[in-house]
């Protein structure tokens, strides 16, 4: 961590999710929280443009 994040204030440990999404992968999350992560939601919106 020190050589990819030592000038960083956060390092994002990427989704702790499956199926696009859709199942939230509890021991992967608590995994990453073992590092000292903290999760946090995001929202995601989609417009169609015609």
């Amino acid at each position: 961590m020190e050589h990819y994040a030592a000038d960083k204030r956060w390092f994002d440990f990427g989704i702790s999710t499956e199926q696009a999404g859709a199942v939230f992968n509890d021991g992967l999350c608590a995994q990453k929280e073992g590092f000292g992560a903290r999760s946090v939601a995001y929202n995601f919106y989609q417009w169609e443009i015609k």
